[in-house]
């Protein structure tokens, strides 16, 4: 059985911010075209519409945010799980990394 091929389509990203970009089979871009898909330029790498560009990077977390009683500040609590030796996903929510700070001290 031969794999099949699947093509990237996009839509109005403005339009539809959650859903604007699929693979879809090569048999459904007839239907997708109906909807207001269309294939997507493999050089508009930031899908405006335009060749170039870049995706937009996921925005970093503040570092002044706090969790807990008392209250830390992300920095205070990333500086903590890094003396530790944690391993921890920065882009976590601070209050999770208050309750992985916190475990790793034996608080």
């Amino acid at each position: 059985m031969e794999p099949a091929t699947v093509v990237r389509m996009v839509r109005d990203a403005k339009a539809h911010p959650e859903s604007h970009e699929a693979n879809v089979p090569a048999a459904s871009v007839a239907e997708f075209e109906a909807l207001g898909w269309h294939l997507a330029d493999p050089l508009d790498h930031d899908g405006n519409g335009k060749k170039g560009g870049a995706k937009k990077a996921k925005a970093k977390p503040s570092q002044d945010e706090e969790a807990g009683d008392p209250p830390l500040t992300r920095r205070e609590i990333e500086a903590d799980l890094t003396a530790a030796r944690a391993d921890f996903d920065p882009a976590a929510d601070v209050a999770d990394l208050r309750a992985q700070r916190d475990e790793v001290k034996g608080l």
